[in-house]
């Protein structure tokens, strides 16, 4: 919740609003990337994507027998977090069908 409120968590502030700007605004691009996940290129520990319109922020991870991702579109203050013990599943996939969801384009 801090990071999707620019570092404000129950009305006090852990973060600095321009920490976010900082972090979100893009240390490189890529053109030869033209997928939507690095669409922006990447911020400070962040990757900078775009999905249907909107701004995605995203970080990604894991190791043998886990993976997770945490995805924001914060202009329309959504989130998908997921985490599973397996090696390396179908990432892109799970993260749009969640997006969709949440956008109200598919149901579950």
């Amino acid at each position: 919740m801090a990071n999707m409120n620019r570092g404000e968590l129950g009305g006090s502030r852990i973060l600095r609003d321009a920490a976010y700007t900082l972090m979100w605004t893009p240390s490189f691009t890529d053109a030869t990337r033209t997928n939507w996940r690095y669409a922006r290129g990447a911020g400070i520990s962040w990757a900078l994507g775009e999905y249907k319109g909107h701004p995605v922020v995203w970080h990604a991870g894991g190791d043998t027998g886990f993976t997770s991702a945490f995805v924001m579109m914060p202009d329309r203050k959504i989130a998908v977090i997921w985490m599973m013990n397996a090696d390396w599943p179908k990432r892109v996939t799970l993260t749009n069908t969640a997006l969709d969801i949440a956008l109200g384009e598919r149901t579950p």
